[in-house]
């Protein structure tokens, strides 16, 4: 009985995960689109320090 408790649990917070992982793409971008339309100065910055990074 334990046993089956901790596999539905497992199951459901793998479920849960699932879940916000597909969200998350959608939530980047109305981020990204909220703060370049507040001040566009801060999303190029962002960007040029992202990519400084990434080299």
């Amino acid at each position: 009985m334990a046993e089956t408790m901790r596999s539905s649990s497992h199951w459901k917070s793998m479920n849960s995960f699932a879940h916000k992982a597909k969200r998350f793409p959608g939530l980047v971008r109305r981020t990204v689109w909220k703060v370049g339309k507040d001040d566009p100065r801060r999303l190029v910055h962002s960007l040029k320090v992202g990519f400084a990074l990434a080299l």
